[in-house]
């Protein structure tokens, strides 16, 4: 039997309900990251918290029918949905095998602004279509009165860029940022640069690019965490 009137909750209580099999919670959150499209595994959060959900289906169905992909969600995008409180190995989650979360509603989210730097220009590209990209190089973030991003551009000394675009009837981006440092025109730079990443103790790996000036790649290797792949 379809819910009815599902109560209005946010994350945080959600998590603080009681394990039913009744009771239905209507949820609001932004999707953080997909675990499986297939099946409609997720994660969501609100400002009170974060939450998994496992399996959900487009629209009221009863059971998994493998019908999230229809959706098009993206991570990112803010959804609603309506779900029983759940629990796997003492952790709140929404979803489960008998009786899946199901799609109510979403809004999606203009893709985040990727910011790119070579040789001192400085390019920003935006994955949806249409998109207006507002930019900073003060270090402030952007708004809809920042720059307005039409053609790579220069820069004299090492910047710190910031992004955001504007989709119509879509969210707002995330701000993205990316430090571009500059080069010298007057200084010979290699075309090639090595460097030796450690891993652990025991291991290492040595890259190469020929994309990169030194002082770029560089800068890529200071943000480098040890201890990844």
């Amino acid at each position: 039997v379809e819910p009815e009137s599902p109560s209005v909750v946010t994350v945080q209580e959600f998590i603080d309900a009681e394990v039913s099999e009744t009771d239905w919670y209507k949820l609001t959150g932004e999707i953080i990251s997909i675990a499986s499209a297939t099946y409609g595994n997720f994660t969501i959060k609100d400002e009170t918290g974060e939450i998994y959900i496992y399996g959900m289906t487009n629209g009221w169905v009863g059971e998994n029918d493998k019908s999230f992909a229809e959706i098009g969600l993206k991570v990112g995008d803010v959804v609603t949905l309506g779900t029983l409180r759940g629990e796997y190995n003492g952790t709140a989650q929404g979803g489960g095998n008998d009786y899946p979360a199901y799609y109510i509603s979403h809004e999606a989210r203009c893709a985040t602004p990727v910011i790119t730097c070579s040789n001192n220009l400085v390019t920003i590209t935006c994955g949806t279509s249409g998109a207006t990209v507002y930019y900073t190089i003060n270090g402030e973030v952007p708004t809809a009165s920042s720059n307005v991003y039409t053609e790579p551009f220069e820069i004299s000394t090492t910047t710190l860029v910031k992004a955001y675009a504007v989709c119509s009837d879509m969210l707002d981006s995330h701000v993205s940022e990316w430090e571009c440092v500059y080069v010298d025109p007057n200084e010979e730079q290699p075309t090639t640069a090595e460097a030796t990443l450690k891993f652990d103790n025991t291991s290492k790996r040595t890259v190469s690019s020929d994309f990169f000036t030194l002082n770029e790649y560089k800068a890529i290797l200071d943000n480098y965490i040890v201890g990844t792949n």
